[in-house]
């Protein structure tokens, strides 16, 4: 494709926005209430579709929405509620005071609370499996770390030490793993949330 220039493309999104209040009077203010960028992320393009008008829509579209609401729209990658960004400075701060009292941070170890997020994270992945995917995980887990370990060992020690210690550290994951106690709502108690 032909690189446009910049006068082209100005022109273009000028020529769009031609009768943009018609366009809301026909269709209401709610259709331009979405988060283009990431509407266009989550849209799977097909060949035939033209990227440069779909480029030139999107920039019609971010400045309807100055037009209409102020600012462009944003939504929270969660829950898709559009975030009002005036206010949204203080609510995010709020809410982050409101998490680390939940988790209750540690002024000795700042790093803790972003642990314990990272950690609830995996465990609560881990609780949306079956048991039959848990056991396959964890059987996974001792094997690669059993193949690990031998392939470490053996650039160090002889192979009658690697035998000795692979049998020692298998018992050992063995151990661990059934330590570790994996249940369903584990996630919730690396959080410490005991409600």
């Amino acid at each position: 494709m032909k690189k446009k220039t910049p006068e082209k493309i100005l022109d273009d999104v000028l020529e769009n926005l031609t009768d943009w209040n018609k366009d809301v009077e026909n269709v209401g203010r709610q259709y331009f209430e979405y988060d283009r960028p990431k509407y266009l992320r989550d849209k799977y393009y097909r060949v035939e579709d033209d990227i440069y008008w779909t480029d030139v829509e999107t920039i019609r579209v971010l400045l309807v929405q100055m037009f209409l609401f102020n600012q462009q729209i944003v939504e929270d990658e969660w829950t898709d509620e559009v975030i009002d960004r005036f206010t949204r400075v203080d609510t995010k701060v709020l809410n982050e005071q409101e998490y680390k009292k939940i988790i209750g941070k540690q002024k000795t170890n700042p790093n803790s609370f972003d642990k314990k997020i990272k950690e609830s994270f995996v465990w609560y992945c881990f609780s949306t499996l079956t048991d039959h995917q848990i056991k396959d995980c964890i059987n996974g887990f001792k094997t690669d770390f059993k193949d690990y370990f031998i392939d470490k060992m053996k650039r160090k020690h002889p192979k009658d030490i690697v035998n000795k210690k692979v049998d020692k550290i298998t018992d050992t994951i063995n151990k661990l793993v059934d330590k570790l106690g994996f249940t369903k709502n584990h996630w919730e108690k690396m959080l410490e949330l005991y409600l």
